[in-house]
């Protein structure tokens, strides 16, 4: 390969799994010494009447240390009296580093573009054996690598190239990269493409694809044989737990894409899993009236990937008063609609699972109707629902209390451990974790199943009509929070004031590599 315009010129007629069009190029050098033959070739070469494409095609762009892919400009429709002040913008926009072996690639503007996009032969990520393809619908051709396009993505396994697939656009993208793998015998490409109203495939670019991590084939389908058993262990039916199968997601229940990120280092992982999700969660919502999930992890991890067992965590919001059938039920029935309805996998408490009792449960359980449940299970499910609420919410007997109290005890162990023991870096490190636990994310855990009960009813009662949107609102601003309390000290406290409250604060909480806010005061952290 060589520049953008080398590359596609050596492959026309050489490749049959796409068209490539017209092209003419010359160098800055060309350009300067002889600019009307440079005119005169795209006129002979491209079109006598256009519409052009004017693209750059730099020494700089597209080589295996840096592909620089969307860095200069490309100008689409040129009319043949702007051909020159068009070509002038390309070269202008390879700025101070333009060299007189620079080049300008002229083609005619394709219409009738039905997609375009870009395909990878590899995972650009992990370097891992799959085809990743960016696509927009449409006309705009540059639009995926210049980022200003909505795209979608399509993953396709390296394996299933020699299968089928339902897409026949891909299946000519395969084909095509199959193409130029071999043609030019390079296993890791970037390939911009478009195709016309009519299915025909055309070829705007192919580049070598610069990769952050290389796993071997080998490695790749031994982790993924890991994952496809660890996978299949999961779904299968427990003697413990209600449900036929599960659902992974990265955003039900304790959210780890939002709290950790769905690619976490491995001590973050680690510190999320043993503070929360290994047992505290469901110590929690046994303690509040749930059933006792103790013995089950919520969160599974899949090679550093962090995904929540959904099963489990539909059967952690199950009354405990509810018998097995009835609870069997209602987890298959939570399933079913979050399969049904992927999209719904980072509200699933607000729109799957009937969790407390609201004031306008009656009408909503009404939807278990369709899938066999009997006007008796309603009550009984409704019943529960509500002895559960009025247990967790009661004004002087609520666990609620009492985790506000643990709260306040957090600080004190924190004191002892950490300053007034003389225990070794280890055994604070163990000790604190224990408290935090204990003091710190069980009682927050509770707290937070307490905030979630008065939000559904909130939204209820704004549904029966109680109170208008704009009156629920109103409430909700009134509320001093922690977040609200924060805003306000930072526009009131001195500097040093707000670091010495809020400091030790950092934007990746479970991520130690991550520095606190006093640490970077400067603000050159992560997240400023």
């Amino acid at each position: 390969m060589g520049t953008k315009a080398q590359t596609l010129d050596s492959l026309r007629g050489h490749i049959t799994s796409a068209k490539v069009l017209d092209l003419t190029f010359f160098s800055y050098d060309d350009w300067q010494k002889q600019r009307d033959s440079c005119i005169s070739s795209i006129l002979n070469e491209v079109s006598s009447t256009g519409p052009f494409i004017v693209r750059s095609s730099a020494l700089s762009e597209d080589q295996q240390c840096a592909s620089n892919a969307g860095k200069y400009t490309s100008i689409l429709n040129v009319e043949i009296s702007l051909l020159e002040s068009a070509i002038e913008q390309v070269f202008s926009s390879y700025g101070d580093g333009l060299e007189a072996a620079d080049e300008v690639l002229i083609q005619p503007m394709l219409s009738s573009v039905r997609m375009s996009g870009v395909m990878f032969t590899k995972d650009v990520s992990t370097g891992a054996d799959y085809y990743v393809i960016e696509y927009i619908d449409g006309g705009d051709t540059t639009a995926v690598t210049s980022g200003k396009g909505l795209t979608k993505s399509h993953y396709i396994s390296y394996v299933a190239t020699h299968n089928k697939q339902t897409n026949p656009f891909f299946n000519k993208l395969i084909g095509l990269a199959e193409e130029l793998k071999k043609h030019l015998r390079d296993e890791n490409l970037d390939i911009e493409f478009a195709f016309d109203l009519q299915k025909n495939l055309y070829l705007f670019q192919v580049r070598p694809l610069r990769l952050i991590a290389l796993d071997e084939v080998d490695t790749q389908e031994i982790l993924l044989d890991k994952i496809r058993y660890k996978y299949e262990l999961v779904s299968k039916p427990h003697p413990y737990l209600h449900g036929d199968g599960t659902v992974l997601g990265v955003m039900p229940d304790w959210n780890p894409a939002e709290i950790i990120g769905i690619r976490p280092r491995p001590l973050a992982l680690s510190l999320y899993k043993e503070i929360i999700t290994d047992g505290t969660w469901a110590y929690q919502r046994d303690n509040y009236g749930y059933k006792n999930l103790r013995s089950f992890p919520l969160l599974i991890d899949l090679i550093g990937l962090p995904y929540i067992d959904v099963r489990v965590s539909f059967n952690s919001f199950i009354p405990k008063a509810l018998d097995d059938s009835i609870s069997q039920k209602l987890v298959n029935y939570y399933l079913s609609r979050l399969k049904a309805e992927p999209a719904l996998h980072d509200k699933v408490e607000f729109n799957i699972v009937f969790s407390c009792y609201t004031f306008d449960l009656n009408e909503k359980i009404q939807a278990l109707k369709n899938f066999d449940f009997s006007d008796e299970e309603l009550s009984t499910i409704a019943d529960a629902l509500k002895s559960l609420t009025n247990f967790i919410i009661h004004r002087k007997e609520g666990l609620w209390l009492k985790d506000i109290e643990k709260i306040n005890e957090l600080q004190k162990h924190h004191q002892r451990i950490l300053y007034d023991s003389d225990f070794d870096e280890q055994t604070k490190i163990y000790w604190l974790i224990q408290a935090c636990k204990r003091y710190g994310t069980l009682p927050f855990a509770g707290l937070a199943r307490a905030a979630f009960i008065a939000v559904q009813l909130l939204n209820s009662m704004e549904s029966i009509g109680i109170l208008s949107s704009s009156e629920k609102g109103d409430f909700l601003g009134s509320l001093e929070s922690v977040s609200y309390q924060m805003k306000h000290d930072i526009c009131t406290l001195e500097k040093q004031l707000f670091l010495h409250k809020y400091g030790h604060l950092r934007p990746g909480t479970y991520d130690i590599l991550s520095k606190r806010y006093d640490e970077c005061a400067d603000g050159a952290c992560q997240g400023k």
